[in-house]
């Protein structure tokens, strides 16, 4: 069947019974005159392909007006018994097929039109199966829906498999990953906490339950995962899930801000270490500094001030203390990275009125000058000792800063814990380093909700 160019020949229709949309096409010869002006609206062609050594037959819906007389091709009726006269004028136009290769492939392309239309349909003793092509068409339709979400069963599916925090109610392991609380039940304490607020915050959009918008959260925090994959994770959009952690960093931290974490004088006694307390019972507050870094800021001031000699990149800057017992108890604003602790101290709340009872004493590491803005108050600044002009220190004060070093570590496990977030590790994206220090603050305190770090 190869050749040049591409040619058309009529295959035997339908008769009596056809599917929707082809209509009958002269089954008994009376359908098409002799001259090949055609009055059926549509027939099926089969068109082959030349240009090789194969053909590839694909059956396409000519219309009428297309084929016959001025439509610069012929046609011939699909008569039973024979060929039409247009086949036999196509053959003395330089075809060369004989009637012996005309009929085998007329049987080819009966054949291929009864496969499309299922069985005994297209022959000219039967119909088209009708209930058989209306059933392949309502399965066809329900795949169709089923693909677009139109079916419930599917959207319940699709919605089991979006991450939610009631599929880690029996999985405390996954759960402990990601929100870094022991359990489903300690997940719904900490949430409990928060308040009845939490079910009526106002943002864009709201398309989660607060649990499942608290769980984004604190994956946020502990993963430090992109948006976008955090988008995909919880089946929400991009801009969603950014309103989503701004909102509840915002909330979480002024309700914990509520819970006044300085504790009083007879509190931090109560709870204070026996070994704390013969060695060093006047102790309020264990501090220490701590950054994490951001992205290089754009502009120039900005770099400068958030700069950080010591970790040698562009960071934001804290002052954590600690009671005794490990509990967080106070977190100051974030400032750059260039800030000193002392200045930190100048700005904070530790220097106000009542804040400290007299006798009461700082513990510090080494750096920490900053004795003479406590002095009016009484209070004392615990520190090693600094190494002035001598190459070694009397044996007593040496034994005076491992005590004093083996207990202000507590400090720095506190602050170790609380880095167990990975968005304090990595730097932080410029889109949230105006919520920088409230992170922090957050991720500080929840140690609070968390097993006692010091025995």
């Amino acid at each position: 069947m190869a050749q040049a160019g591409k040619k058309e020949r009529s295959t035997r229709a339908p008769t009596k019974e056809t599917s929707d949309g082809v209509r009958q096409a002269a089954g008994d010869g009376d359908g098409r005159s002799a001259g090949g002006a055609s009055e059926a609206s549509y027939s099926l062609a089969v068109v082959d392909r030349g240009g090789g050594d194969s053909d590839e037959e694909v059956v396409e819906d000519v219309g009428a007006e297309g084929i016959g007389a001025g439509g610069g091709r012929e046609e011939s009726s699909p008569v039973e018994g024979g060929r039409s006269e247009g086949e036999s004028g196509r053959s003395e136009g330089g075809q060369g097929e004989t009637e012996g290769d005309e009929a085998a492939e007329d049987n080819q392309s009966l054949a291929y039109v009864q496969s499309l239309f299922g069985g005994e349909g297209a022959t000219g003793g039967g119909g088209v199966d009708n209930d058989r092509v209306a059933q392949e068409e309502v399965e066809g339709s329900l795949a169709i829906r089923e693909e677009v979400g139109g079916s419930p069963k599917k959207e319940e599916e699709r919605d089991r498999k979006l991450l939610r925090i009631i599929d880690m109610k029996n999985n405390p392991k996954m759960l402990r990953y990601y929100t870094s609380f022991r359990d489903y039940s300690h997940f719904c304490y900490f949430f409990h906490i928060l308040g009845p607020a939490t079910g009526h915050l106002k943002y864009s959009s709201r398309d989660l339950d607060p649990k499942d918008e608290l769980f984004l959260t604190l994956i946020k925090l502990r993963t430090d995962k992109d948006d976008m994959e955090l988008s995909f994770l919880f089946g929400v959009g991009l801009k969603t899930v950014g309103s989503t952690f701004r909102t509840w960093i915002n909330f979480m931290f002024y309700q914990l801000k509520e819970l006044n974490l300085w504790l009083p004088r007879k509190i931090v006694d109560m709870y204070m270490p026996s070994d704390f307390k013969k060695k060093f019972p006047s102790t309020r507050v264990i501090v220490d500094g701590t950054e994490i870094p951001i992205e290089r800021p754009s502009s120039v001031p900005a770099q400068a001030a958030s700069w950080s000699s010591y970790k040698n990149k562009n960071t934001l800057k804290v002052l954590v203390g600690i009671s005794p017992k490990g509990a967080v108890t106070f977190v100051s604003n974030a400032y750059g990275g260039s800030a000193s602790d002392r200045q930190i101290v100048e700005r904070s709340d530790l220097l106000r009125e009542k804040k400290f009872e007299k006798k009461d004493s700082i513990m510090a590491d080494k750096g920490f000058v900053v004795q003479d803005l406590f002095c009016h108050q009484e209070v004392k600044v615990n520190m090693p000792t600094f190494l002035k002009n001598v190459n070694q220190l009397p044996p007593e004060k040496v034994s005076q800063d491992q005590r004093i070093s083996s207990k202000r570590i507590h400090v720095e496990r506190m602050i170790g814990a609380a880095k167990i977030f990975k968005i304090l590790h990595h730097r932080l994206n410029h889109n949230y380093v105006a919520l920088g220090g409230r992170i922090l603050f957050v991720c500080l305190v929840i140690q609070n909700f968390k097993p006692c770090i010091v025995d």
